[in-house]
C-alpha cells in the first residue's frame, strides 16, 4: 500500500474550524482522512491542487435539514451539497417517515407536507417504502449513497403514530391533555421506541411544540402538548441508548390548542415555568449524553427584538450548572419567495391573470412581456383590488401574506439586510403608486437586478437590520441552524445559509459590524459537528476525516433563487445556485469541482457514534398499534388558518395561509 497522498491541496489559506487564525498551508489527503497540514510539505499527491488566493475549510455541517424524502430519489439532496454541506441531519421537528406502519404513510405524508411545506404529491411518488421500524428505515438508508453524509433523528410524530395509532394526536387537540392524556404504559412504549432507534443509530429525537406547526386537518402535530412525563422519559431513553442530541422546536407558550389573542396570561407564565421545568432537569442531569438544542431568535417588532438576549441567559444558566443545551440561529431571515413563475403573489385574484397563464403557460418571458402593456396592467390590478374588496376569492391568502404587512416585503436583494426605505411601503409612497401598483411592476421586472422576486423575512428582523443575529453568532452558546433546507420549497429557499455567512457576514456587510471568518467557518463546522457528536470531522487536522471545502471568497456569489419543477410529478420548488466554490471534498473525493458534481459519491449514513448498539431483531421490541388508518377524525382547518394569519407566524403557517389558491387546469395540482 503506498504511502502517497491522494490529493494534495498546495497554498491556501487554512480556516481549520477551530476558531484560530487564518494560516497559509497544504493540505495532505490520504484516503478518507487528512494525513498531514503544513508549509511547503514535501510530499507529492497523486492530484495536486492550487488552492493559493484561496481559503480551504472543513465541510458545512447542517443540523436542521427536511430531506428526509429527497434523499431517497435525489443523492446530492440539492441545493445544499452544491453549497459545500458535506453532512446534514434530517428528521428534525419531530416529523420524519419511521417508524411507520403501512396504514400511516398517508399520514406522515401529509404531515410532512403540512409542517415543511413538501408537496405531498411529490412525495408520494417519491418515497421507496423498505421499512416500518426506525432500525430498518437506517438499514435503507445505509444501502443509498449521497453526495454528503446523511444523519437522521426519530421524530415525535411517527413515534406517537407507531405506538398510538389513530391516537397520536387525540392529546394534541383542544382540551386534549385533559380529555384524552397519554397513559404511562404508553409512555414507556414510546420511549423504547426512541431507545431502540438511537442504539441502532439515530442522532437523537426531535419534537414540535409550537403552535403553528399542524397536520392537514388543522390539529396540532403529534405530541405537541405532550407531557413532561413524556418528554422526560423520552429524554432517559437517549441516555439510556449511550446519548444523542433531543431537538427541541418550542414557542414555550403553547399550554393548549388556544389562539394567542385568547390564551390565558397565568396559563402561560405557568406553561412556560413548567417547560423550562423539565428541560432544565434533562439539561443538567447527563450533560456528557444528552444535548438539548432549542431555536434562539427575536420576534419580528421592536417590542419582541431582544428575545434572544433572555435565551442566552437561560443557557448561559444551564451551562453554569453544569448542563448541555444549544441554542440555534437562523444566519438570515427566512424569507418567503413572491414570484410570476413560482405562481404566489396577489394577482391570483385576478381572472384576466389566470385566463393570460392559461393562455400561456410557463413561459415566464411571455407573461410578462404581455403584463407590461398598460391596459392589461390596469385590468389586472383591478380585478384584484375587486376581489379583494370581496374577501371570498381563495387566493386571499396570497394577496394578504404580501400586502398584509407591507414595510416587510422588499425587493429580493443578494444581502438579505434590505433597509426599511426599501420596502414595498416605502417604495409605493416614494414612486406615488398603490401598494398593488408598485407589486405588479416589481414582479414583471425579471431581467432587474430582484429578478422579478418580491421577498418576507419571518424573523429576527424586528430592528429592521442583522445586528440580534450577529450577537447571536457570537454567543459562545449558539451555533447555527433552522435553514430548512429541503423544506418550505414552494416559497423558501435558505439552503445557501452557510455561503451567505461567508458572502455578507465576513466580506461584503455594510449596515455594521462583520463577524471574523474564523469565527464563522467554526460555528458551521466544528460546533455543528461537536452538536450532533460527531467528533471525527468540522476541524483541519491530521486525523480528521477529509471533508473540506476550497473557495474562492473573492468571486464567491449567490445567484439569484430560481422556481424549478425537477420534483417527482414535476412538482416545483425554490432553488439558489451559488459561485466561488472550487473544489468540495468528502472523505477524500472531490464530489464537486467549480460548482459541477463530478459524479462521485462517496457519502452514507452516519450513525451516532455514541449509540450502544441494537440488542435485538430489526423489528424491535414495540409492535404497531394496529387499526391505525385514521388519525385526524375533526376538522380545525379554519382554526388553524385563522391562527396562521398572524404578524408573526413562521413558515409553515404562511404555506398554510397560502394553500388555498386554485388549481392549475392542465396539471390538476395547485400552483403552490
Amino acid at each position: 500500500m503506498t504511502n502517497q497522498p491522494s490529493l494534495v491541496i498546495r497554498g491556501g489559506t487554512v480556516v481549520d474550524g477551530t476558531g484560530g487564525e487564518p494560516f497559509i498551508a497544504d493540505v495532505a489527503i490520504k484516503g478518507r482522512t487528512i494525513s498531514a497540514i503544513g508549509k511547503d510539505l514535501p510530499v507529492r499527491g497523486m492530484c495536486e491542487v492550487d488552492a493559493t488566493g484561496k481559503i480551504v475549510t472543513p465541510g458545512w455541517v447542517d443540523a436542521h435539514t427536511h430531506f428526509d424524502a429527497q434523499a431517497t430519489w435525489d443523492p446530492y439532496c440539492t441545493p445544499s451539497t452544491g453549497n459545500g454541506v458535506t453532512t446534514l441531519a434530517v428528521g428534525n421537528c419531530g416529523v420524519g417517515f419511521a417508524p411507520c406502519q403501512e396504514s400511516l404513510r398517508d399520514f406522515l405524508v401529509d404531515l410532512m407536507d403540512s409542517v415543511e411545506d413538501i408537496p405531498g404529491s411529490a412525495l408520494h411518488e417519491g418515497i421507496r417504502w423498505e421499512w416500518e421500524t426506525f432500525p430498518e428505515y437506517l438499514e435503507a438508508l445505509s444501502r443509498r449513497e449521497f453526495a454528503c453524509d446523511v444523519g437522521v433523528f426519530i421524530g415525535h410524530g411517527p413515534i406517537r403514530t407507531w405506538v398510538l395509532g389513530n391516537r397520536a394526536s387525540c392529546s394534541d387537540r383542544p382540551g386534549g391533555p385533559e380529555n384524552d392524556p397519554v397513559l404511562p404504559h404508553e409512555i414507556e412504549r414510546m420511549a423504547k421506541v426512541v431507545e431502540e432507534a438511537v442504539a441502532a443509530g439515530a442522532l437523537g429525537f426531535s419534537t414540535s411544540r409550537q403552535l403553528l406547526h399542524r397536520d392537514k386537518s388543522g390539529v396540532l402535530t403529534p405530541g405537541s402538548l405532550a407531557s413532561s412525563q413524556e418528554m422526560l422519559a423520552i429524554g432517559n431513553a437517549i441516555v439510556a441508548a449511550g446519548g444523542g442530541v433531543f431537538q427541541l422546536a418550542n414557542d414555550y407558550s403553547t399550554y393548549d390548542d388556544v389562539p394567542p389573542e385568547k390564551r390565558d396570561p397565568e396559563k402561560v407564565m405557568k406553561h412556560f415555568n413548567d417547560e423550562w421545568r423539565w428541560i432544565n432537569k434533562l439539561a443538567v442531569k447527563n450533560p456528557d449524553k444528552l444535548t438539548i438544542t432549542t431555536g434562539v431568535g427575536t420576534g419580528m417588532s421592536k417590542d419582541t427584538a431582544d428575545w434572544h438576549r433572555h435565551m442566552f441567559k437561560r443557557l448561559d444558566w444551564i451551562k453554569k450548572k453544569g448542563g448541555n443545551m444549544i441554542g440555534q440561529v437562523m444566519t438570515r431571515f427566512g424569507g418567503v419567495h413572491y414570484s410570476l413563475s413560482s405562481g404566489v403573489h396577489p394577482f391570483l385574484l385576478s381572472n384576466t391573470y389566470n385566463g393570460l397563464v392559461q393562455e400561456i403557460g410557463n413561459d415566464i418571458q411571455k407573461l410578462t412581456c404581455r403584463m407590461s402593456g398598460t391596459s392589461l396592467r390596469r385590468t389586472i390590478i383591478a380585478e384584484t383590488r375587486a376581489e379583494a374588496k370581496k374577501g371570498k376569492h381563495p387566493a386571499m391568502g396570497a394577496l394578504m401574506a404580501v400586502l398584509g404587512w407591507p414595510e416587510m416585503i422588499f425587493p429580493w436583494c443578494v444581502d438579505y439586510e434590505p433597509a426599511e426605505e426599501q420596502s414595498l411601503r416605502s417604495r409605493a409612497k416614494h414612486e406615488g403608486k398603490s401598494l398593488l401598483e408598485c407589486t405588479y411592476d416589481l414582479l414583471i421586472q425579471i431581467d432587474a437586478s430582484h429578478a422579478g422576486i418580491l421577498w418576507k423575512p419571518l424573523y429576527n428582523y424586528g430592528t429592521m437590520d442583522g445586528e440580534p443575529i450577529r450577537e447571536m453568532l457570537l454567543h459562545e452558546r449558539v451555533v447555527p441552524g433552522f435553514a430548512d433546507a429541503g423544506a418550505h420549497v414552494r416559497f423558501v429557499c435558505d439552503a445557501t445559509s452557510p455561503t451567505h455567512l461567508l458572502t455578507h457576514w465576513v466580506r461584503d456587510r455594510t449596515r455594521g459590524a462583520r463577524v471574523p471568518i474564523e469565527q464563522v467557518v467554526r460555528k458551521h463546522t466544528a460546533a455543528t459537528a461537536a452538536l450532533l457528536g460527531l467528533a471525527d470531522r468540522g476541524e483541519l487536522r491530521p486525523g480528521m476525516k477529509a471533508d473540506l471545502n476550497v473557495i474562492d471568497l473573492e468571486k464567491l456569489k449567490l445567484l439569484p433563487p430560481e422556481w424549478v419543477t425537477d420534483l417527482p410529478l414535476g412538482a416545483g420548488r425554490w432553488v439558489q445556485r451559488v459561485e466561488g466554490y472550487q473544489l468540495t471534498v468528502i472523505s477524500g473525493e472531490v464530489t464537486y469541482e467549480n460548482g459541477v458534481p463530478t459524479g462521485a459519491l462517496p457519502g452514507c449514513l452516519v450513525r451516532n457514534p455514541r449509540r450502544i448498539g441494537l440488542q435485538g431483531s430489526l423489528k424491535g421490541s414495540v409492535l404497531p398499534a394496529q387499526h391505525a388508518a385514521v388519525v385526524s377524525d375533526i376538522d380545525l382547518t379554519e382554526h388553524a388558518l385563522e391562527i396562521s394569519k398572524s404578524k408573526t407566524a413562521g413558515a409553515s403557517a404562511v404555506g398554510r395561509t397560502l394553500r388555498a389558491t386554485p388549481t392549475d387546469s392542465k396539471t390538476g395540482r395547485s400552483r403552490l
